[in-house]
């Protein structure tokens, strides 16, 4: 399929989507269920199907053999919450007005997911959006990190491990692009209760079980909404974590990339970058080549696991 071909099909079921006299009932081929996977701060040079071997992505790479890839698609703003809003809405952060991760949309924004809710739709959110706060935003069904973190019981002292293992934030325990917490804010000056409570993970392997991390979570869960739903016309998007930080995933995954083998970015003459990247890149360098190494070691195990939850789905 083209990309004439595929604007076509989409128009096609955009209109089938508008159209009242089926809101009801089962889907029809003309309707569609839909299912949106995304993960997060996936790099698209590490995916086997664009010709990368560094990282295999099996389920991800079966996703693009059935279907159209988009080889130069650009997401609309450089930070997630602003991203994700105009993913949702349609508009540029500058009309939307979630411009930083701190911004929250407005509740009387519409969303896509109003739009499919208007026509019959059941409307689901599993996982991550980084709406930072709780209106549903279209959504009528939702499960989150809170519900994930509940899921964990005890269990939860490892994650607040993983959250507290990188420099600065075992001052603070808090970073709600990992959703921790789910709702910003809920903790007074944004400091957590795990302060001074939780070891920091210093090794790469996380302490929690390939099936207690939140993307099996988000994969079991999506896959449960899936069957339960499927005489439904359903929208449901599916929010992934990783490979985002924490950058720690499950043991079997982390042994495939050792921290003393990964090869860290050249970064090159800094002159030639906007003073604020300068600013970031000297931050980053500040932690030194042994975290660094860690670093990039826990993200290249994250990419695999988050694509064999992808492949559950």
């Amino acid at each position: 399929m083209n990309r004439k071909e595929f604007l076509k099909t989409s128009a096609g079921l955009a209109v089938a989507a508008a159209d009242g006299s089926a809101a009801q009932g089962k889907p029809r081929p003309d309707r569609p269920n839909v299912v949106v996977l995304m993960t997060d701060q996936h790099r698209p040079d590490l995916l086997t199907c664009d010709g990368a071997d560094l990282v295999p992505t099996p389920a991800i790479d079966r996703i693009a053999s059935r279907g159209v890839r988009f080889r130069h698609a650009y997401c609309p703003y450089p930070v997630c919450a602003p991203s994700r809003m105009s993913f949702l809405t349609g508009l540029h952060a500058h009309h939307h007005m979630v411009e930083h991760n701190a911004h929250r949309l407005d509740w009387k924004r519409r969303t896509v997911a109003h739009s499919f809710r208007d026509h019959g739709y059941l409307t689901g959110l599993i996982g991550k959006m980084h709406f930072g706060d709780g209106c549903a935003h279209g959504f009528d069904f939702k499960l989150g990190f809170n519900d994930w973190l509940m899921y964990l019981g005890p269990k939860v002292r490892h994650y607040a491990g993983e959250i507290a293992s990188y420099p600065g934030y075992e001052k603070r325990v808090y970073d709600t692009g990992s959703g921790f917490p789910d709702i910003d804010g809920v903790w007074k000056d944004n400091l957590s209760p795990w302060i001074g409570n939780v070891a920091p993970n210093k090794a790469v392997p996380s302490e929690l079980a390939s099936e207690d991390h939140i993307d099996a979570f988000v994969a079991r869960e999506a896959s449960r909404f899936i069957q339960t739903y499927k005489d439904k016309p359903f929208f449901l998007v599916a929010g992934f974590l990783k490979p985002h930080a924490p950058f720690h995933p499950p043991r079997d995954f982390a042994a495939h990339y050792a921290p003393d083998q990964a090869r860290l970015p050249q970064i090159g003459d800094l002159s030639r970058y906007p003073k604020h990247v300068q600013k970031a890149v000297s931050q980053f360098q500040s932690m030194g080549e042994e975290t660094l190494r860690k670093i990039l070691a826990g993200y290249l195990g994250n990419l695999p696991f988050v694509d064999s939850c992808v492949g559950e789905v």
